[in-house]
């Protein structure tokens, strides 16, 4: 876990930002394959956990 803040929405729907760290909050969003989505950091480590979110999305979480 990262110490800093951390916001994402989905610019294909034009979505508000919602806290990252909620899981709740990021399924609210409605991201589905090929939107586009926006992260936002700030704070402690703000570099690390964007790098960190960018390759959990270009592995695909994992999958």
């Amino acid at each position: 876990s990262f110490p800093c803040e951390i916001q994402v929405k989905n610019s294909s729907t034009d979505s508000k930002f919602v806290n990252a760290k909620s899981i709740l909050g990021v399924l609210t969003l409605g991201v589905n394959q090929g939107h586009t989505i926006l992260v936002n950091t700030e704070g402690e480590q703000a570099e690390e956990a964007l790098k960190a979110l960018k390759q959990l999305v270009e592995s695909n979480f994992g999958e």
